[in-house]
């Protein structure tokens, strides 16, 4: 396992890649890697798997699939199976296409954005952020769109959503919502649209964070 790798120009490596860190502030295609510490500044696919401790994006990463203990992405993030981690943080365009699995999650768009599927979380914030109506990935509404959402506490806003399951769920301005099922709470924006939602059987005396 070679200490540190840096890409500063245009690299494509053929083969595995085993690291302790990696840093692309150029253009770089990999065929899968495993790191402690993935930083991209620039332009990086990985053609299969990315198996990280910490990942920090801040250019354009599309990835096969991800796997990592904590996910920092300021940029855009394309995975075209699934991303499995602890934390997942996000700043700018999110598109997964299969799932997202992680115990904390916080979105915050800048640009359209599409993950077909999120489960797992304790947590999970999803807010549209509030910079120019000019973003540098597109001109499209900064909205989420889900098929599903799962999770214990649930904060959306600016989120299309077939399905959403949760504990203690909030739906915040901007939402179009089909279906929601909880346990404990739900409040829903007067200029948010929910079809249809049904309460569980639960503790009612349980609190929400």
């Amino acid at each position: 396992m070679k200490d540190k790798i840096k890409v500063k120009g245009y690299a494509n490596y053929a083969s595995d890649i085993s690291t302790d860190t990696f840093t692309s502030i150029g253009q770089c295609i990999l065929q899968s890697i495993h790191t402690n510490e993935f930083r991209n500044s620039g332009t990086c696919k990985v053609k299969g798997r990315c198996t990280t401790t910490l990942m920090t994006n801040r250019g354009s990463a599309t990835l096969n699939s991800l796997v990592a203990d904590q996910v920092d992405s300021l940029g855009s993030l394309r995975v075209e199976t699934h991303v499995t981690s602890k934390i997942f943080h996000a700043k700018g365009h999110v598109m997964i296409r299969r799932e997202l699995e992680a115990q904390f999650i916080t979105l915050l768009m800048t640009s359209a954005s599409h993950i077909s599927n999120i489960k797992g979380a304790k947590e999970i914030t999803v807010r549209s952020h509030a910079i120019s109506t000019i973003n540098f990935f597109g001109f499209g509404k900064k909205t989420l769109r889900s098929e599903r959402i799962e999770g214990k506490v649930i904060w959306l806003e600016h989120t299309v959503a077939d399905l959403v399951i949760g504990e203690c769920i909030y739906i915040g301005k901007g939402c179009e919502i089909k279906e929601i099922i909880y346990a404990k709470s739900l409040d829903i924006h007067p200029d948010s649209t929910v079809n249809f939602f049904n309460r569980t059987e639960g503790n009612e005396n349980e609190k929400c964070l």
